[in-house]
């Protein structure tokens, strides 16, 4: 089953969402019933976390083999069977007896429930109808705490969002007007007015203070330099009233909050800006897909506690989001020695060199790093949120 469904995940035509994970696996044996060896094609740093990667699950190679559909009806190991899934509304879970971890999980069983619209999981929270959620709104964060009874966790997490300039648009394939725009922005007032004070400006790189490949540079200021990035634009030879267009996605509220005060800071250094706002499948045709846009902002929520996970796929070349057409070889081979490096050390210093640069070629544009906002009632005892926004805890926790 092991070397079954690593074959299955690293082939060219698998479709495995993840195939940076597994592109340095170039043979997996097994030795004997209990053994199985993998061969790296180079050292990979992050590899025993990529393996913890649920992506990495081990599947039953005979139910596969047999037509069994997977996505409808999931089989693994975890401390929760999979017994349904009404779409758009809720999954089903039972305790799985047979979870390697005796005596766990303590739940008899586990109801997930799918909810879209923020104001009725906040008002489910309040009403003691759902016991726990890792996705509060940040709008509702302190009216949903401040329940007597409500048991909260808020903590930096691995949510990333980023201002995308297009380097095929004149002029923001000029280093100067990226780095302008930049230092203008005022992350400070994103964070006040697009997450209600649950999140932290990111100052220099895209990998968080919790992580241990943070650099700990602070290129940005939180309220912006105004007059610093003017200053930029001059030396680029920029007059102002040059009309720029900024793309947002209309569901996601956080984008819709941050990009009228995007707009000001821009406005500021002297650009005419325009907000266009569109919904997602319209935005992944119109405006992802074919990197039509003159800027716009996204976000990433890295799985995984390694740093390669923020940077490769926010900075490497070959990235399914490089949607901007930048990169560089230099940049492309910092990410591989320190995605390379044999210990921590080597890869921690590679991965500030890798930041450094990421601000000298502002590449992106770092913004914020929103918070898992994490609040249950309190009949639920145990549970420790995740800075991944995993639910893996879970299996630790119990009701009274």
């Amino acid at each position: 089953d092991v070397v079954f469904s690593f074959d299955r995940i690293r082939g060219p035509d698998s479709g495995y969402a993840y195939p940076s994970q597994v592109a340095d696996i170039a043979a997996v044996t097994a030795i004997d019933d209990l053994t199985v060896e993998f061969k790296l094609s180079q050292p990979t740093g992050p590899f025993e976390i990529y393996m913890a990667f649920p992506g990495s699950s081990i599947v039953p190679k005979d139910l596969v083999e047999s037509g069994w559909d997977l996505n409808a009806k999931p089989i693994g190991s975890g401390p929760f069977k999979f017994i349904s899934y009404e779409p758009r509304s809720a999954i089903t879970f039972e305790r799985n007896a047979d979870y390697y971890e005796t005596g766990k999980p303590y739940f008899d069983g586990m109801v997930y429930r799918i909810v879209s619209d923020p104001t009725a999981l906040s008002n489910g929270m309040k009403s003691g109808e759902i016991h726990f959620s890792n996705e509060v709104p940040p709008k509702d964060w302190e009216a949903i705490v401040s329940k007597e009874g409500m048991v909260n966790a808020a903590l930096e997490g691995s949510r990333y969002f980023w201002l995308i300039p297009n380097w095929e648009t004149p002029p923001l394939d000029n280093v100067k007007v990226r780095q302008a725009i930049g230092i203008a922005l005022n992350r400070a007032a994103i964070v006040k007015g697009a997450f209600y004070g649950q999140a932290t400006p990111l100052l220099g790189g895209v990998i968080p203070r919790w992580n241990w490949g943070y650099a700990g540079i602070e290129f940005f200021k939180p309220q912006g330099d105004i007059e610093a990035a003017k200053k930029l634009l001059a030396e680029a030879g920029i007059e102002p009233g040059i009309e720029i267009t900024l793309n947002m996605v209309s569901s996601w509220p956080p984008m819709m909050s941050m990009a009228p005060i995007i707009q000001a800071n821009l406005s500021q250094i002297g650009f005419k800006a325009t907000i266009e706002t569109m919904e997602v499948p319209r935005y992944w045709d119109e405006v992802w897909g074919p990197s039509n846009f003159d800027i716009t902002v996204m976000y990433w929520l890295s799985p995984l506690a390694d740093p390669d996970d923020f940077v490769t796929n926010t900075y490497a070349s070959t990235s399914g989001v490089n949607v901007h057409k930048g990169g560089s070889k230099e940049m492309d081979d910092l990410l591989l020695a320190a995605k390379s490096a044999v210990t921590i050390e080597e890869r921690k210093d590679l991965y500030r060199q890798q930041q450094a640069l990421s601000l000298e070629t502002m590449d992106v544009v770092p913004l914020v790093n929103a918070w898992v906002l994490a609040a249950h009632t309190g009949q639920l005892k145990n549970f420790t949120p995740m800075r991944t926004g995993f639910l893996k805890t879970l299996k630790d926790a119990w009701l009274e």
